[in-house]
Order: C-alpha cells, then sequence, then structure tokens
C-alpha cells in the first residue's frame, strides 16, 4: 500500500476519534444497564481483539435474545465504544448485546478482519450460556433502529418509504429539493455521490471526512442543531460544480486502490 493511502488512512480515523469524542459528550449511559467491559476473545493482549458484553439490570437469571454488534466504518475506521450508547438502548429492550471490536486497515488485511469477526462469533457461540444468551434467538439488525420513539414518522411533512428500488431511488433523487444526510459517523458517504450525481443539492453532517471528500460542492449542518432552515441554506448558494468532486471518483479507480490495498 503507498505511504499516500497509509496517511490518508490515519488521517480519517484520527479525525473521526476527534468527532466521537466530542458527540460523547452530549450523551449520558442509561440506568438499568449492566456492562462488561474489554472481554478478550482472543487472548493476545490486543484492544482490537476485545468486546463488550451489555445485559438488562435485574434479569441476570433469564436466558435472553441475543444481539451482536459490529460496528462499521468503511474498513478503516470506528470502534465498539462509538456504539456504546446504542447497544445499552438496545439492551434495555431486553436483550444480551455483544459489541466486538476488530483491527482495521491498513493495520491489517480485509481478510485478517474477516478473521477476527469470526473467531468473535466462534466465540459468543461457545460461552453464550454464560452470558445468559439464548442461542436460538440471535439478531442481525438492518435498517430502522429497534426502539425509536422519535415519532417521525408521524410529522405531517414526513414520509416514511421503507425500501425503495434502484429506479425509485434515481428517481427521488434526481427530482428532490435537496438530498439530506445528517451523518455524524461515515468512512466515506457513497449516498450523497449517487445524489451529486442526480444533480441534487447536498447537505451533509459536518464532520471532516464528509469536507474532505464533498468539499465546497456540499452544504454541512450540525446535526445535534434542529433549528435549521434548509431553504435559507441553499440560498446562499456559491457551490462548486459537482463535477469538481464527482471527478475525483469512480468505482474503477476505487476497485484499482482496492485491489492494489489487497495485493500488496
Amino acid at each position: 500500500m503507498s505511504n499516500f493511502m497509509t496517511k490518508n488512512f490515519y488521517k480519517q480515523r484520527e479525525d473521526f476519534e476527534k468527532s466521537a469524542a466530542v458527540r460523547d459528550k452530549k450523551f449520558s449511559f442509561p440506568d438499568g444497564v449492566v456492562e462488561s467491559r474489554d472481554i478478550p476473545y482472543i487472548a493476545d493482549g490486543q484492544k482490537e481483539h476485545l468486546m463488550d458484553v451489555y445485559r438488562p439490570q435485574g434479569k441476570e437469571n433469564e436466558t435472553l435474545p441475543v444481539i451482536i454488534n459490529i460496528h462499521g466504518g468503511g474498513l478503516l475506521i470506528g470502534n465498539k465504544e462509538f456504539n456504546r450508547y446504542f447497544c445499552a438502548r438496545l439492551c434495555l429492550l431486553g436483550y444480551v448485546v455483544f459489541s466486538v471490536e476488530y483491527r482495521l486497515v491498513p493495520d491489517c488485511s480485509v481478510y485478517d478482519q474477516f478473521s477476527d469477526v469470526s473467531t468473535a462469533m466462534t466465540f459468543i457461540r461457545d460461552n453464550l450460556s454464560s452470558y445468559g444468551g439464548n442461542p436460538d434467538k440471535i439478531y442481525v439488525l438492518s435498517g430502522k433502529p429497534l426502539g425509536d420513539d422519535s415519532g417521525v414518522e408521524k410529522l405531517d411533512n414526513v414520509i416514511c418509504t421503507g425500501y425503495v428500488s434502484d429506479s425509485e431511488a434515481r428517481a427521488l433523487m434526481q427530482y428532490c429539493r435537496a438530498f439530506l444526510f445528517p451523518s455524524t459517523y461515515e468512512g466515506f458517504g457513497i449516498p450523497p455521490m449517487e445524489a451529486l450525481c442526480m444533480g441534487a443539492p447536498v447537505v451533509l453532517g459536518d464532520i471532516p471526512v464528509l469536507h474532505e471528500i464533498y468539499g465546497n460542492a456540499a452544504y454541512y449542518v450540525d446535526c445535534d442543531n434542529a433549528d435549521i432552515s434548509i431553504e435559507q441554506l441553499l440560498k446562499q448558494g456559491g457551490r462548486e460544480a459537482p463535477e469538481t468532486v464527482l471527478s475525483r471518483y469512480s468505482w474503477e479507480k476505487s476497485a484499482r486502490i482496492m485491489m492494489e490495498a489487497l495485493t500488496k
């Protein structure tokens, strides 16, 4: 892997850790959760081979369904601590939650990451009874978070579409007033790239990695500030042409970079 790529990957990781530290100050750990931290699933002393376990307080003698959380981050960034409050919230719904750490590129290859996660899964399977987990009720989560009580689906100006096809997504991006992507945690962020391809103005979460990729071709907002007028934001104008971003990225270029990373 080239020295330029390695430095860029480490910079993304540093930016992520800084933004995560700021975000964590806005949360508090909920009552009623028993948290067991830094349990080794490989006994080699590496932080990347640790996991945390969350159980609802007062249910020590019950066998509970299981959720396994594997953090995201595009292979490059992230850690189990970032999802700590999310895992604790899931736990309060009546689950045993395992949150797994693993090594990151460029400190290892993607195949090493597969090995880490596979080993963690084996550890969980072999020790599930010790944590009161039900082996017949292990869940993978995708889409809308469980226990979302925000009430957003009840708002008059919000339509919850559920799954949409590629052609429907293309049409929504092509004809929307703006594409909103208020994310606080990204390794890259492909959806805004797709929206730019469709000619939509994009409004992004104000985090370093999105600034690095989208530069002045996008608008940025504080995701924790609800008092923002998208209409007023879009009237500011002055954004660079989407081509300034789109010309730097393509699936072919990404495949070439990934191939280089995997073969060196």
